[in-house]
């Protein structure tokens, strides 16, 4: 759908799916952790 309507530049290279998101002491997701998380998949 995205490549079609917007084009190969807003294809995402990967989609990862995790059972619960990562949060932090006061309830809020955790942003570091999420992006520690994206930078260490291997496709």
């Amino acid at each position: 759908m995205v490549l079609t309507g917007r084009g190969a530049l807003y294809t995402p290279d990967h989609i990862g799916f995790t059972d619960a998101l990562p949060l932090t002491d006061v309830g809020k997701p955790d942003r570091k952790e999420l992006r520690r998380r994206a930078g260490s998949h291997t496709p």
